[in-house]
């Protein structure tokens, strides 16, 4: 079994699954990011493990990539493996996929010293297919991975982040 056919595969259980018991596809996962005395992030969801940080002209120690980079990997790989399992599914032939992201942003905004929003003012992607099939057929897969990525719908879905808070301390209290 080839690489597409093992992940059409995949896909063709995951569906079945899903279709037989679709509480099984509603899910709730989680990352935790934990900050010990400087800017330096150490971020865990499952057994995964990540490092980021702010560059040293921001007050970082430069440990690892910071968030924005960490946001637009999210965003260009989410699309890429979308992009590759929709290939595999749709039996269109795919050599290699190549995303790129290109965000624009007022820093200002980031750091409160100006009246612009703190979000991507615009981002675009740029999508490079080596695939033998026609335009068309390639043209179709992508846009209907478009229609089914989560990145590109939470971009486009306005819903209001909920927020809790729990304080703690560390201090002795007197």
């Amino acid at each position: 079994m080839n690489d597409a056919e093992g992940i059409k595969a995949a896909i063709v259980r995951s569906e079945d699954r899903i279709r037989a018991k679709p509480a099984i596809g509603r899910l709730t996962k989680s990352s935790t990011a934990r900050i010990r005395g400087d800017l330096t992030c150490e971020i865990e969801d499952e057994s995964w493990k990540l490092t980021a940080d702010m560059r040293k002209s921001l007050g970082g120690r430069n440990q690892g990539p910071d968030p924005g980079v960490f946001d637009r990997a999210a965003i260009s790989n989410c699309l890429a493996i979308g992009y590759a399992v929709w290939f595999a599914r749709m039996d269109i032939p795919l050599n290699a996929i190549d995303v790129e992201i290109s965000a624009d942003f007022d820093y200002g905004g980031v750091l409160g010293v100006s009246d612009v929003a703190a979000s991507y003012s615009e981002f675009r992607y740029a999508v490079t297919v080596d695939s033998p099939a026609a335009e068309a057929e390639i043209i179709e897969v992508l846009d209907w991975a478009d229609a089914h990525s989560p990145w590109l719908s939470n971009t486009k879905t306005a819903f209001e982040p909920r927020r809790s808070v729990q304080i703690t301390s560390d201090a002795e209290s007197d």
